[in-house]
């Protein structure tokens, strides 16, 4: 297989740009890194089975790290110009690029979506001083939240927002990875820092967290959530080196890069969750690092009319509460809409419910015809 590239110049009579071809919002895509144009990092898509590979951004910068947004419609990344790293978001298709982080000034960098879309989590400092702040999705509310001297690095969310998964310095070619509240409490120590555990990532039920761990031969590793239990090997590959994981939105894929030949050569892959069976997504000679999966649908629009949190509940009771739920891809003629199943997550601004109740915290699964 050889996977198509562009490279698109300003100069004229050159083929058509691809981009042009592209929807702006991207489904069952995905996103990497690539230096394969010109030396310098773009960023690019691909549908899954690598057939069709697109330069989303033809210049002559770093540009580095992407983060898909939940709806397909945004890829969040970070990028060098002038000596100076910012956050930029672009739409699928290449059109739309925006700083995010303009008169933010300490290195923004490795950049990640909440799971809704509303929130950013970055990495700052310089080189050995990683430092982790939040900021909302259209820039702007920057929240330090672990600035120190202890090295913290690759921050990503929790699908409920509620916690920051990231990595910290802990001896030479060795890394551990925490979780702590967006606002630096409850830190709690998942990995015991005896090997190198990097770029951590959150599955999407929010149960567990993928990493890469080792120097020359790393592997993918799965840990919970909660305490860093229950140590689990995903690749399991002597010779190759595995790194970048992450989960699809619909928690039923996982992607990483791997190489033979080390990094230089390393490619895109994806598997099934739960599988062993892999993918290969890019195939060339260059560098191919960091993907990121669009949604594998288009989104459906959630509106809450009626939420619990604003109403005085005591144990036995049961709180009702009503979903407007459109799919404008799934209207037919007739006005109705196709069965389909759509994820909600349900929750609460306390779990104690007076009286002895319960509220059920998590995400339920909701068919309608």
């Amino acid at each position: 297989q050889t996977n198509q590239h562009y490279l698109v110049s300003g100069g004229g009579g050159g083929a058509e740009d691809p981009r042009t071809n592209l929807p702006a919002v991207a489904v069952n895509q995905i996103a990497f890194m690539s230096d394969r144009d010109g030396g310098d990092w773009d960023i690019f898509i691909s549908d899954l089975n690598g057939a069709t590979q697109v330069n989303l951004t033809v210049d002559s910068y770093d540009d580095m790290n992407p983060h898909f947004r939940f709806d397909g419609a945004r890829i969040l990344y970070d990028s060098s110009r002038g000596g100076t790293s910012h956050l930029y978001a672009i739409s699928a298709n290449g059109t739309g690029e925006v700083c995010l982080t303009v008169g933010f000034t300490n290195n923004p960098q490795r950049g990640k979506w909440s799971w809704d879309g509303t929130k950013i989590v970055f990495q700052g400092g310089s080189m050995g001083n990683g430092q982790i702040y939040t900021m909302n999705a259209t820039g702007g509310n920057y929240v330090a939240v672990m600035v120190d001297t202890n090295d913290d690095e690759w921050p990503s969310w929790s699908p409920d927002g509620e916690w920051i998964v990231f990595q910290r310095k802990a001896g030479t070619m060795k890394t551990r990875l925490y979780r702590m509240r967006p606002d630096g409490s409850d830190l709690t120590v998942l990995t015991d820092g005896s090997d190198l555990d990097e770029m951590p990532y959150y599955s999407p039920d929010g149960e567990h967290i993928i990493f890469k761990r080792g120097t020359a031969t790393p592997d993918i590793y799965r840990i919970d959530a909660a305490d860093g239990g229950n140590l689990t090997n995903l690749t399991a590959t002597a010779a190759d080196v595995e790194d970048s994981p992450v989960y699809s939105y619909d928690g039923t894929k996982l992607a990483f890069q791997s190489a033979n030949g080390g990094p230089t050569t390393s490619e895109i892959y994806w598997m099934p969750v739960g599988q062993t069976n892999r993918t290969r997504v890019t195939n060339n000679s260059s560098k191919d690092w960091n993907p990121t999966f669009s949604p594998a649908a288009e989104m459906v629009s959630l509106a809450l009319v009626k939420t619990a949190d604003a109403q005085s509940v005591t144990g036995g009771q049961v709180v009702a509460f009503a979903l407007v739920l459109t799919n404008q891809s799934a209207l037919a003629a007739s006005n109705t809409v196709v069965k389909d199943t759509v994820s909600l997550l349900l929750s609460c601004s306390t779990n104690t419910i007076s009286g002895g109740g319960t509220w059920e915290e998590g995400t339920k699964t909701i068919t309608w015809t």
